[in-house]
């Protein structure tokens, strides 16, 4: 017999098969964590069923590895094994689908091939696991939310491709009162797109399809999303028995090939006590128990008194926090005391949940009469409580956190909030904002975080912290997110870590998440010496102290962290009754059962091409809500209107692509389809002009919908791409669509030159040659055999410009006059255009103050412009009264210094963001506050971010930076960018000019005798470096090869969107720095340095940063450069190439030989450790 096994990320299968192959014996079930011990409970039902027989056995699944390589069992990779049963039992099947619980497979089969096998990375967004998250939100049984999915009407986009991220949008949804049932099928559609698109990567899907693994086993309505994105009937899918056995069933074919054991030699190996492992510790959170006892007696507690009233009537204050996963509500009395208060899970049902806990505080005072004097409600559902129960205020959550830290602690210099979805920072300085940092949409290093691994290990949220602080050597985990550290807390648990060492390593995570990850601090003391922690995550001692730990500074908390936010909306409703003390408007207290009375009406929104289905629900005949809007341009739920402020972004829209597509002469009867993508939104004015002025027909795609993203998922290469360029593949579609006779969107390298100190005009290079991608993509048949037009373009140069230009025209037979004609039109067109639009955004400026409207400048890319790319950032500011302008209109203005900056000024849209952040904290003439927007996976923004956040902290100017994706976090975008208008109007800036970038000391002649460093390239090519440069005069050596310190040192002191090699180049450099072996006043770094489009001609810039903020002020950072231009401040370093050139590529090409040797021989290897004598 052969026995499979397959223990994945959240359950374990087993699979007996007979002598002729046939399935005798199977079972399936959660591990939950106890991996070993459910393996034996396992082989114990076998040997209580069949006996002790002898068998052949292997073992597969993401858990299974750490077991086999323990106790030598023969392993097999999970996709091998379901590859095993569907090319043995299922030779029809051309694609297999595997959704498990943390992980996804796709395999495409071809005949006389070898499959081709997809999987997810690390990230368990769209599994099983992210199916139970929606679950839990919904509080919903995961048995019972197929059920209630088969009752949609309404799907709505949810950001399937990470769990945490997924949460904030159903939480979204959940506060604008959507249907469960529309979430639920939502959910499961999303999960659908998700395997599809990120793992097919291009590949069309052809049946037979097999769809295996528990969740589409076992749930229809996620089989049925499957068909309807798909678009394939249900009889071109195989839903086989057996299906969520199968990689135990493959491991029990290929266990064939494994030594025969007797069943009951198999448990006693399971029974040995595996060896504990106890690397990658951290410090202990206590070094005993009596030293937490001690702390818990000690620590900076401050209490906010509690009364209890005695009169017949109490006079209160109601304060309410509808949060993401949580209601918090507190009385306040009079004299600022808390009387009564309640915290409870929404379960879904915000509504329901503020009704009971308005309850449960009245019942608390036991008094006859409770006058509500005045009430307030903060968070995700401020407005669904606020029509509900007719709360007479709603205030942003960061400005209620702040009102309740500054009641209790006066000089409070920052204040961290972690709560159940979410994480806010506040930096304040003598009482007001200076900034405020909200965490990514994504929820990681939250509440939950802890929560769901809390209940994964079977133990309640405050024993898991309890636990944790009795930990000897917790683990180091990271500060990655949580479903990315479920396969670390697995590894931790393989090798032998107790479950306290994992808590305390989890404890420290979540402060590392909120310090290192989200805030990259790497410096403490920009908290100042009066930090206030907020959230229940709080309570839990293990989260406090670690905080302690990780700061080195002292922390204050309330006695109720968990009920600051509503303490704060308490504390507003107090001042706002004492400005104006009116009656309150809130429901009476014994009459709370009419907020769950409502009419409901559907409504389609014609406003733009998303076309929402919005429900309107009217509460009490006169409070109206809106559900199922993304913006609040038409339907607003808002109480009172605010005067809307000017939104350039909307001009520059319509401006751009309102024009005249039909040929101005003669027609050619040629129609050039242009999608409105990437640069196109630079520079369509003159292509427009340029084509209609040669007699062409010009046409564009339809304006970006999500409808249209999907249409061209299927087609995306890389997952982690930009939403700018996998928006492209939808437009080319589209103009498919439209039966166009050709598509153009050129190669353009350079833009124009729009400054005189810059290093270079480039564009990023995927915006250059993002044409490349989208013809080999989307194949021909894709596209109706419609050719995809690329010619390389420059606007650096006119004359190189005219002459590219001509060279693609003449090939659609246009003549030299016509086409000069036509050139000069759309030179002049394209001036015309930027001279409007500067103008339009001067007026919104003077207008703005004179109405006296906050102004903000969102600086972004050309192809933010996009409304579906920006999310309506700029119709969000101007719903909240801003007016919004744009950082092109200033670069005509000169007087600024971009060789100030510490990276290098290459990439012309990036040079427009620093020239506009310098023009907004030296100009004088208006108040302008700066928001930088930025696409995820962005490259050059990934260095220019830091320095400007920088550049603004040294000022009284503000600074917001945003993150926008294809994830529609409207939500959590619309609450940063509320705080941020709410603090302009307290807030009075004064300018400061002339700011400096800190910079590293230049190499000079004086240091040619310092100790380099180098960081490690290659193990063939590093012993190479240290002699070359002896020949030329200097000492230099190549730092060891990285391990965790380096990657931890890395994400603390770089930008955590750069690429890993630069993450462990700079976590190298640092750990050398630090490391003691090092007289850092004579030790001097050097990096190669490229040149080009790419971001690595800008690693230089990284490290000098890092160095900077790692307080190695004093150590020079020398540039390896041969390209022009690329040289760094460095009179002292001068390299002998004729000396070097000969000797450095023979060593060169001789690590290479050694390298092709040593990856040739090592998969050979016999005897371990052979090929690193040879090499």
């Amino acid at each position: 017999m052969k026995l499979g096994v397959d223990v994945g990320s959240t359950t374990a299968k087993v699979v007996l098969l007979n002598e002729s192959g046939a399935i005798i014996f199977s079972r399936y079930i959660r591990h939950k964590a106890r991996i070993r011990s459910c393996i034996q409970s396992l082989m114990q039902e076998v040997f209580d069923t069949f006996g002790d027989i002898p068998l052949q056995f292997a073992i597969t699944g993401s858990a299974g590895m750490g077991i086999a390589e323990q106790l030598h069992f023969m392993f097999v990779q999970e996709v091998i094994a379901s590859s095993e049963v569907v090319q043995s039992v299922f030779p029809d099947t051309q694609t297999l689908i595997d959704i498990g619980g943390e992980d996804a497979k796709l395999i495409f089969f071809e005949q006389g091939k070898v499959p081709d096998i997809r999987m997810n990375g690390s990230c368990a967004g769209g599994t099983g696991a992210f199916i139970d998250q929606i679950a839990a939100l919904l509080n919903i049984p995961v048995e019972k939310l197929n059920e209630v999915a088969q009752g949609s009407t309404q799907i709505y986009p949810i950001a399937s491709r990470c769990g945490v991220f997924a949460k904030t949008d159903v939480q979204n949804l959940i506060s604008r009162k959507i249907p469960l049932a529309d979430i639920a099928a939502s959910a499961f559609h999303s999960i659908a797109l998700q395997t599809i698109n990120s793992l097919a990567r291009g590949i069309d899907i052809a049946p037979k399809i097999m769809c295996v693994g528990g969740p589409l086993t076992f749930i229809p309505a996620l089989q049925k999303a499957f068909f309807s994105v798909l678009a394939l009937p249900q009889s071109d899918f195989i839903f086989p028995e057996h299906g969520e056995f199968f990689p135990a069933w493959g491991a029990a074919l290929c266990a064939k090939d494994a030594s025969e054991i007797m069943l009951s030699e198999l448990l006693e190996s399971l029974q040995k006590t595996s060896e504990k492992i106890t690397t990658s510790r951290l410090e202990p959170l206590f070094a005993d128990n009596a030293e937490f006892e001690h702390w818990k007696q000690n620590r900076s507690i401050i209490e906010i008194p509690h009364v209890k009233i005695s009169q017949e009537t109490a006079e209160v204050f109601v304060g309410i926090d509808s949060g993401s996963t949580t209601t918090k509500i507190l009385f306040l009395t009079t004299d600022g005391s808390i009387c009564a208060s309640f915290y409870g899970t929404n379960k879904g049902k915000p509504v329901e949940t503020v009704m009971q806990g308005l309850q449960e505080c009245c019942e608390q005072l036991q008094v006859e009469n409770i006058r509500v004097l005045r009430s307030c409600v903060t968070g995700y559902g401020e407005d669904l409580i606020r029509s509900a129960f007719s709360v007479d205020e709603g205030v942003v959550e960061t400005i209620a956190h702040t009102t309740a830290s500054l009641k209790i602690l006066p000089n409070v210099s920052f204040i961290l909030d972690i709560g159940g979805q979410d994480m806010k920072a506040m930096f304040l300085k003598d009482g007001f904002i200076q900034n405020i940092e909200i965490n990514e949409a994504c929820s990681s290093g939250c509440g939950s975080f802890l929560q769901s691994f809390a209940e994964t290990l079977s133990y309640t949220p405050a024993d898991f912290g309890n636990i944790a602080c009795t930990a000897p050597n917790p683990c180091d985990l990271g500060s990655r997110c949580t479903v990315f550290m479920n396969s670390q807390v697995k590894q931790s648990l393989r090798e032998g870590a107790e479950v306290s060492e994992i808590a305390a390593g989890l404890a420290y995570s979540v402060i590392k998440n909120a310090l290192f990850k989200v805030l990259r601090i790497n410096n403490m003391d920009v908290l100042g010496d009066a930090i206030m922690v907020q959230g229940g995550t709080f309570k839990n001692h293990s989260v406090f102290r670690a905080m302690q730990k990780l700061t080195g500074k002292p922390i204050y908390m309330s006695n109720v962290p968990e009920l600051m936010g509503a303490f704060g909306a308490a504390y507003y409703a107090k001042e706002q009754y004492a400005i104006t003390p009116e009656p309150t408007q809130m429901l009476d207290l014994t009459n709370l059962n009419a907020a769950l009375v409502y009419d409901t009406k559907q409504i389609i929104c014609k406003g733009c091409t998303n076309n929402c289905v919005v429900t309107r629900f009217l509460f009490h005949k006169s409070k109206i809500y809106y559900s199922g809007n993304k913006c609040e341009k038409i339907f607003s739920s808002k109480g009172s209107v605010t005067e809307y402020g000017e939104n350039l972004y909307a001009y520059k829209y319509d401006l751009l692509f309102q024009r005249d597509l039909l040929p101005v002469i003669t027609p050619r009867n040629i129609k050039i389809g242009i999608p409105r993508i990437l640069g196109i939104y630079a520079n369509f004015p003159f292509w427009n002009t340029l084509f209609t002025h040669i007699g062409c027909t010009v046409v564009l795609s339809d304006e970006s919908n999500y409808k249209m993203f999907e249409k061209g998922q299927g087609t995306i290469m890389a997952d982690n791409i930009c939403f700018p360029a996998k928006l492209a593949h939808g437009h080319v579609i589209n103009l498919v669509e439209k039966q166009v006779d050709r598509i153009f969107y050129p190669i353009v390298i350079y833009e124009e030159d729009e400054h005189a100190d810059a290093h270079n005009s480039y564009n990023c290079p995927i915006v250059s040659s993002y044409s490349e991608v989208l013809e080999s993509s989307i194949s021909l048949e894709k596209r109706n055999q419609i050719p995809i037009d690329k010619p390389v373009i420059t606007f650096k140069d006119e004359t190189a410009l005219k002459k590219n230009c001509w060279a693609y025209v003449k090939n659609l037979g246009v003549s030299r006059y016509i086409f000069s004609k036509a050139f000069k039109k759309a030179l002049r067109e394209q001036k015309n255009y930027r001279e409007q639009y500067r103008l339009k955004g001067f007026r919104i400026l003077e207008r703005a103050k004179l109405d006296n409207k906050p102004i903000i400048m969102l600086a972004a890319r050309p192809y933010h412009t996009d409304p579906l790319i920006h999310q309506k950032t700029s119709d969000i500011l101007t719903e909240l009264g801003a007016s919004v302008i744009t950082e092109e209109i200033v670069t005509h203005i000169d007087g600024f210094d971009l060789t100030e900056y510490l990276h290098i000024p290459q990439w012309n849209y990036p040079n427009r963001i620093l020239k506009a952040a310098q023009w907004v904290i030296n100009n004088t003439d208006y108040d302008v506050h700066f928001v930088q927007m930025n696409s995820f996976g962005c490259g050059p923004d990934s260095f220019i971010c830091d320095e400007i956040k920088e550049m603004f902290e040294h000022t009284h100017a503000s600074y917001t930076f945003i993150r926008v994706d294809e994830i529609n976090s409207t939500g959590s975008m619309r609450l940063r960018l509320r705080s941020l208008v709410e603090n302009i109007k307290i807030y009075t800036r004064t300018v400061q000019e002339n700011v400096k970038i800190k910079r590293t000391p230049p190499f000079t002649i004086n240091d040619t005798h310092k100790q380099i460093i180098a960081p490690f390239f290659t193990e063939f090519h590093s012993p190479f470096i240290s002699p070359a440069f002896q020949l030329m005069g200097y000492r230099i050596e190549s730092l060891p090869v990285s391990d965790t310190r380096s990657v931890e040192l890395g994400l603390q002191y770089a930008n955590n969107e750069i690429c890993y090699p630069a993450t462990l180049i700079v976590g190298d450099i640092i750990k050398a720095l630090q490391s003691g072996k090092y007289d850092v006043d004579n030790t001097v770094v050097i990096m190669s340095q490229t040149g080009g489009q790419c971001r690595a001609s800008n690693y230089l810039a990284l490290i000098k940063k890092a160095v900077l903020h790692a307080g190695f002020e004093n150590v020079p950072v020398i540039s390896l450069a041969t390209a022009e231009g690329m040289a760094n401040e460095q009179p002292g370093f001068k390299v002998a190439w004729k000396k070097i050139l000969k000797i450095a590529l023979t060593g060169m090409v001789f690590g290479d030989i050694l390298s092709r040797m040593h990856y040739a021989t090592i998969v050979r290897e016999k005897t371990p450790g052979a090929t690193k004598i040879l090499t």
